[in-house]
């Protein structure tokens, strides 16, 4: 186990880039609506934020390059997007 991942897939040290991507790719690895993009547009939507939320935001838009979340979430559903990584998802 990494230094950054603890117990369970939680990441000790999350940063918004590599949160960005997890979520990218649990659009087509989790069950619908269970997925990063839909978790964080349901924590927008209450009014939940963290230090990170901003700027997860911002990656999930840019690694997509989409204007909203939503829009996000139907192209990945769409077609693979590439990460900064450049892995498919």
């Amino acid at each position: 186990m990494s230094q950054r991942t603890a117990a369970l897939g939680k990441l000790k040290q999350p940063e918004a880039e590599d949160l960005a991507r997890r979520a990218i790719q649990s659009v087509r690895d989790a069950e619908e609506g269970k997925d990063g993009i839909t978790y964080l547009m349901d924590a927008l939507a209450v009014g939940i934020e963290t230090p990170l939320t901003q700027s997860y935001r911002d990656q999930v838009l840019e690694q997509t390059d989409t204007m909203s979340l939503q829009d996000a979430l139907a192209k990945v559903k769409r077609e693979p997007v590439a990460t900064k990584e450049g892995s498919r998802t």
